[in-house]
């Protein structure tokens, strides 16, 4: 998974050189289904091992073919899914959502997630790359 980490050194912790475990699996499960039995399904997460840390990055991709007023909504689900699923004592950072988006219509919609947490890992990294 090269691809990735270097995608997160280069992109979201530039400056930064992180180590991650190769040996731990880096995909999750990216399913659920709320209350009313909807089913929402994210395009990928990957849980990564940083070693100097000693802790787990959770990455959040979303891919776009249209610009989709409902996409922080879908964001802000897919981040308490995976929240949900990981434990209380696990040291952990994000999840960090990346939309990217490969429409023909320019992206005129904003991102913004609104989250109380003042100074959080996804107030941190989160941006739109133009």
């Amino acid at each position: 998974m090269p691809v990735i980490s270097n995608f997160i050194n280069e992109y979201l912790f530039s400056g930064v050189r992180l180590a991650f475990d190769d040996s731990i699996p880096w995909t999750i499960k990216n399913d659920s289904v709320d209350g009313f039995l909807n089913e929402f399904r994210s395009d990928i997460v990957y849980r990564l091992f940083e070693k100097t840390k000693s802790h787990f990055i959770y990455l959040l991709l979303e891919h776009k073919s249209f610009p989709d007023r409902k996409t922080v909504i879908q964001l802000k689900h897919y981040i308490n899914s995976i929240e949900n699923d990981i434990t209380d004592s696990e040291k952990y950072e994000g999840p960090i959502p990346v939309v990217i988006y490969h429409g023909r219509r320019k992206w005129n919609i904003p991102l913004k997630l609104n989250l109380d947490e003042a100074g959080s890992a996804l107030n941190r990294h989160f941006s739109i790359l133009e």
